[in-house]
C-alpha cells in the first residue's frame, strides 16, 4: 500500500508543473498580426501595437492593420525583385500603411521594414542564424505560395529600404528604397 501511495504521489507531483505552464501559445513575442484580417474595431486609439518585442525603429514601428489607410499589394519572386503593385517613390511620415506580400517564388522570401543601417544588421543576423524567428514587428518570413501581411506606421526622415535579407537575397538586388519625408 505504501508503494502505490509512494508511486502516486510521485507521478501527481512530476505532472502538475507540465499542465501548469499552459501551452504559450499567446503570441509572446511573435507577430500574428501579420496573419490577422484588417478589423474595424480595436482597444487602443494609437497605431502602434505594443506587443512584446515590437520597438520604435529608425522608420517607424509596426502598427495594428485597422489602423492603415492604404494598402499596398507586394510581390516577392525568385527572380530576386520585390514588386510594387503600385509606384511609391516617397512615404510620408506618420502614414501607417499595411503591405500585402506574396512569395511567388518557390523558395522562401523576407520582406523587413528598415533603414540601410537596420538592414545591414539583420542580414549579418541572418548569416549566422539563417532559420531564425522574426520577433521584432518590422520582418516577416513569407513561404513559397504564401501571403502574409505587414502594417507599418511610418515615423522619421530617413531612407526607407525593404528588403529580403535571406542570405544571398539582399546581394542579389532584393530590395527597393523609397524616401521618408516629415
Amino acid at each position: 500500500m505504501n508503494k502505490l501511495l509512494s508511486i502516486l504521489l510521485v507521478s501527481t507531483l512530476s505532472a502538475t508543473p507540465a499542465f501548469a505552464s499552459g501551452n504559450h501559445n499567446s503570441g509572446h513575442g511573435s507577430n500574428d498580426e501579420s496573419k490577422r484580417k484588417p478589423s474595424n474595431y480595436d482597444n487602443d486609439s494609437s497605431p502602434k501595437q505594443h506587443q512584446h518585442g515590437d520597438k520604435q525603429g529608425p522608420v517607424g514601428s509596426p502598427a495594428q492593420p485597422s489602423f492603415a489607410k492604404t494598402s499596398i499589394q507586394v510581390s516577392l519572386t525568385d527572380s530576386m525583385q520585390i514588386k510594387f503593385h503600385k509606384d511609391i517613390k516617397e512615404i510620408k511620415s506618420g502614414e501607417v500603411i499595411q503591405f500585402i506580400v506574396t512569395n511567388k517564388g518557390k523558395v522562401p522570401h523576407e520582406f523587413s521594414v528598415g533603414n540601410q543601417d537596420k538592414q545591414k544588421e539583420h542580414a549579418e543576423m541572418m548569416r549566422t542564424m539563417p532559420s531564425m524567428v522574426h520577433a521584432d514587428g518590422n520582418t516577416i518570413t513569407v513561404q513559397p505560395g504564401e501571403t502574409r501581411a505587414l502594417t507599418w506606421h511610418f515615423e522619421g526622415d530617413d531612407l526607407i529600404v525593404f528588403a529580403c535579407n535571406i542570405p544571398g537575397h539582399y546581394e542579389s538586388g532584393m530590395f527597393k528604397k523609397v524616401v521618408l519625408i516629415p
